[in-house]
């Protein structure tokens, strides 16, 4: 008599196989176009460089003028009596173009928001491609691990039936049983993974994890050969410290420049009732002014802003130093593994899978004729699975490194 655990694995696996045929596959191509118009941090992203953009329409608005009006009701001198009106304004005169370093400050600070934006972009995109990656890997694995437990399910039948008419042990028949139960949770583990590759792969899309499925994709046969100095001058990180050394140069020539002598237009009105009104012509007297004021700035001379500046702007620059040693450190591990993982996925498509095939059904037969012993056999069904776990590991590293090679390349479009 088979095992319930059997009947209700055959049930689960109809079931899912019967599901996973009514999923849309979906290209990746297909797929990364919906991630761009479904995915909330991406937008929250736009919005973000949007804003930041407004900075320099901020930055090209004129100094405000500085406008001053009081009003005395009972003033008393030996002129005016009564109430009085004064006001003032002053126009500054931008005499050393602040203002256009303001500009280009704010212009170094959105090509930053820009570069920051790519990257986070290219980040999601990148997350992207693993899990889709991850959903057409997990499709294939699942083929394994159910060849794995049906076949132990089915040894289970027949050593049930050896034992019920005395050809092997109880012993053997129960450690069968064993083996069976062990492959049985092993698979519902790996459906448990499975369903959370598949939830996330809907997430990024804004679908349920029924809708699509990845399409399996065949490995590149050649990976461009590339030097370090074909991406460096691209990177988005040494850009942005670029701009960076630049915001802050810019601002330190706008420390200088307002530590400068600026003028400003002044013109202004009195306008005052006198103190005798016999004459009704010359009840009231108003004064205009016009002129230029010069603010002397006496306070505020110490130099450690424009010297902290500076050492900010060698911080700056000792840190781009610092990211070009560690990028290409980056970059050649990522060539050294992108070799090493081509040739692995290469060995084992090329004898390691199909030897493995091979010598299981060998010993597959061999058992059934008696040659080798239950552990013998056990060893080859568990090296078999375990051989091709190894193997779409080994491919879900590879494709991941040739994804960051794509996101290093990326960005120099």
């Amino acid at each position: 008599m088979l095992h319930k655990h059997y009947y209700i694995l055959l049930g689960i696996i109809f079931l899912w196989s019967a599901t996973a045929y009514t999923q849309e596959k979906i290209s990746l191509d297909a797929y990364l176009e919906k991630v761009v118009v479904q995915y909330p941090q991406i937008k929250a992203s736009e919005k973000e460089w949007e804003a930041v953009q407004l900075e320099e329409k901020i930055a090209k608005m004129r100094e405000n003028p500085e406008f001053e009006i009081q009003y005395a009701h009972n003033r008393e001198s030996s002129i005016f009596h009564g109430p009085g009106v004064e006001s003032e304004i002053a126009i500054p005169i931008d005499v050393w173009r602040k203002r256009k370093t303001n500009m280009q400050i704010a212009f170094t600070e959105v090509m930053q928001a820009e570069l920051d934006y790519k990257a986070q972009r290219a980040e999601i995109l990148h997350l992207a491609k693993q899990i889709y990656t991850q959903n057409w890997i997990f499709q294939e694995l699942e083929k394994v691990m159910d060849e794995h437990f049906l076949s132990l399910a089915e040894l289970y039948r027949k050593d049930s039936i050896q034992w019920s008419i005395g050809t092997i042990s109880e012993m053997e028949m129960k450690q069968t049983k064993i083996e069976k139960e062990k492959a049985y949770f092993e698979w519902l583990e790996f459906q448990n993974e499975k369903i959370e590759n598949s939830l996330l792969f809907a997430l990024l899309i804004g679908e349920t994890h029924e809708t699509f499925k990845a399409v399996k994709r065949d490995s590149p046969k050649n990976i461009p050969l590339i030097s370090w100095e074909d991406v460096a001058d691209n990177l988005w990180d040494i850009k942005s410290k670029d701009w960076e050394i630049s915001e802050k140069e810019y601002s330190l020539d706008l420390l200088k420049k307002e530590r400068k002598i600026s003028p400003e237009i002044i013109a202004g009105v009195e306008h005052h009732f006198l103190k005798d009104p016999g004459d009704l012509s010359k009840h009231t007297e108003t004064k205009w002014t016009f002129g230029v004021g010069i603010p002397l700035p006496f306070s505020n001379r110490n130099k450690a802003p424009l010297q902290q500046q500076k050492l900010k702007i060698e911080q700056s620059r000792w840190e781009k130093e610092q990211k070009i040693i560690e990028l290409q450190q980056e970059w050649t591990l990522l060539q050294m593994r992108l070799e090493q993982g081509k040739k692995k996925i290469e060995s084992f498509e090329r004898n390691i899978l199909t030897e493995g095939d091979a010598w299981l059904k060998q010993m597959e037969k061999a058992y059934e004729r008696g040659n080798i012993s239950w552990i013998e056999f056990m060893y080859a069904q568990n090296n078999w699975r375990d051989l091709h776990i190894e193997y779409y590991e080994n491919l879900l590293e590879y494709w991941g490194n040739l994804h960051e090679l794509e996101w290093w390349l990326e960005q120099g479009d």
